[in-house]
């Protein structure tokens, strides 16, 4: 943690003398699991401080260089100390309770002419993302007592995450033709085009805006697993209603299921708005598919209540659902979150699982 500490005061030292202006930003989350006859996979709260984070970003004066630094805390059990014997493992286990370190985003650009953006480094929030509402988008980020899938990303694609190197170039208004490049140390440089690089073409025009996006992919050495998919998103069309709609396509030899949609629409109503999205893979033994219904409604002065309905064909003639009530009250950057969960095992005859949690979130 010293080190970690002494890493972000250096940071901020040089960026302070590098650039002209400095932002410091953070948060910190804690849960708390109230009642429930689980340990959902979704909300994690045991009790205690969830996550943490710190932010320090900076440009200089005329804008054509900048950076940002953050670093993100997550708890984590480690198992140590687990003895054996003839009747079988686990005599003596010792759990330690850890802060994990994640430098998820820490990167620098360099914007030598205005048509063109040069970026290195680390981007563990997604760069270049077309799919906002079928993705993280769909609950704003919420966390701890709401479920958070971020199922989007394998439907509409678009979304860079990874340690490497990206050019921006905007030849005009409107439009932006983005290179990235994954890059690994121990990696050949053709393994890395075939296997990291990502294309985009992206024009926004006052009726909405589409994209098109190429993702190399190798799931083995020689086999093509890459993506390309389109994305059309508007939110002028028709008073209070955002949508997105997309396709993509697997380029997989072989692949008998090549084609995936998803389809994202958020309406409002002055205090009252609904989210639906629907990610759908029709396959040869059944019809893959996934709908979130999220309505929702803004208590004037108190709060949100949200709702969110999910049912979902992950295997043939298996539906898993679950149903998710929550209320959020906001306080700035920061917020406090109450609700439950009640969800199917997937198993014929097995009993519903339940959790109710609350948490809050401090920031900066």
């Amino acid at each position: 943690m010293k080190k970690l500490l002494a890493i972000a005061v250096i940071f901020a030292l040089v960026a302070g003398a590098a650039f002209a202006e400095v932002t410091v930003s953070g948060s910190v989350e804690a849960r708390w699991r109230i009642f429930g006859n689980t340990d959902s996979d979704v909300i994690q709260s045991r009790g205690r401080a969830e996550s943490g984070s710190i932010r320090l970003s900076g440009t200089d004066d005329e804008g054509v260089y900048g950076g940002q630094f953050n670093m993100a805390f997550a708890p984590d059990w480690i198992v140590r100390n687990v003895t054996y014997d003839a009747g079988g493992p686990g005599v003596n286990v010792t759990r330690n309770f850890v802060w994990s370190p994640n430098m998820d985003r820490a990167f620098i650009w360099w914007q030598p002419i205005d048509q063109l953006r040069i970026w290195m480094g680390r981007d563990g929030d997604g760069m270049f993302n077309p799919a906002n509402i079928t993705r993280w988008g769909f609950h704003r980020m919420d966390r701890g007592v709401s479920v958070e899938n971020w199922d989007g990303s394998d439907y509409l694609i678009g979304n860079w995450d990874v340690n490497g190197i990206a050019f921006i170039i905007t030849p005009m208004d409107g439009l932006a033709i983005n290179a990235a490049l994954g890059l690994e140390w121990d990696e050949p440089i053709e393994r890395t085009f075939a296997n990291r690089l990502q294309l985009q073409v992206a024009y926004s025009a006052d009726f909405g805006n589409f994209t098109v996006t190429y993702q190399a992919r190798e799931s083995a050495p020689t086999v093509n697993n890459s993506n390309i998919g389109a994305t059309f998103s508007s939110g002028s069309l028709v008073d209070g209603l955002e949508f997105e709609v997309g396709v993509a396509y697997n380029m997989r030899e072989g692949n008998n299921d090549p084609i995936r949609f998803g389809l994202g629409v958020e309406y409002k109503i002055e205090d009252f708005g609904v989210k639906l999205r629907a990610l759908m893979h029709p396959r040869e033994a059944f019809f893959f598919f996934k709908v979130d219904v999220m309505p929702y409604y803004v208590i004037d002065g108190i709060g949100t209540i949200f709702c969110n309905f999910r049912f979902a064909q992950e295997a043939n003639e298996v539906i898993n659902w679950h149903v998710n009530p929550y209320f959020r009250k906001t306080f700035g950057g920061s917020d406090f979150r109450v609700g439950a969960l009640f969800s199917n095992s997937g198993v014929s005859g097995a009993p519903t699982n339940w959790v109710i949690a609350t948490s809050m979130v401090f920031a900066f």
